[in-house]
Order: C-alpha cells, then sequence, then structure tokens
C-alpha cells in the first residue's frame, strides 16, 4: 500500500518539478495515473490495509502541490480556448470574403 502512496507522491513531485514545461499530454497522462493510484489507495484504505498516519502525512504532502497542478492546467485551459478563438475568427473572415451566391446565377430585375 505504501507503495502505491510512494508513487503518487513521486508522480506529483516530479510533475510539480518540471510543472512549466509540461503539455497538455503530459498533464492528461498525470491525471490518469494519479486516478488509478487514487482507486488502488482507496480499495486499500477500505481493506484497512493503511498505515493511517503515513497515509495522511503524504496526503498532505501531495495536496500541497494542487494549487500549482491546478493553476498550470487552467493556464493550458485558457491558451487553448485562447487558440480556439483566433482560429473562430480567422474562419469568419476568411468566410465575409468568400462568395456566398453560385458565380453562374443571374438576376432578373424589374421595372415598376
Amino acid at each position: 500500500m505504501d507503495n502505491c502512496l510512494d508513487e503518487l507522491l513521486q508522480l506529483t513531485q516530479q510533475l510539480a518539478s518540471r510543472l512549466e514545461t509540461a503539455d497538455y499530454e503530459e498533464m492528461i497522462e498525470f491525471v490518469d495515473t494519479r486516478e488509478a493510484l487514487v482507486q488502488n489507495i482507496r480499495q486499500q484504505y477500505e481493506q484497512h490495509n493503511i498505515d493511517k498516519a503515513y497515509l495522511e502525512s503524504a496526503r498532505a504532502s501531495i495536496l500541497s502541490y494542487d494549487a500549482l497542478i491546478l493553476r498550470r492546467m487552467q493556464q493550458l485551459k485558457d491558451e487553448a480556448s485562447g487558440n480556439l478563438n483566433r482560429m473562430t475568427a480567422a474562419k469568419q473572415q476568411k468566410s465575409s470574403y468568400e462568395a456566398k451566391y453560385a458565380p453562374e446565377s443571374m438576376f432578373f430585375d424589374k421595372k415598376k
């Protein structure tokens, strides 16, 4: 059990050490791995195969990195949102110059 906690703590510390250069793929991998480890820790906790004092100290240490990780995730989200907005604006500008009619069409005017 302690090895799952140790692995989670080590994983969190590794990500925190290279947080500014971590891209969204690394964040996704981190979240997936973290979720699997937390599930394993929960199962062990329910089976009472855990040192509760060590769990609390490891938990506090892991959670101390959460604000930094969440801030980086928000930066990546904002960056992606900005890129999507720029792409949408560029697409709208491009479509405004494109013809919205068939080039072979004809108009029939009536005199009043």
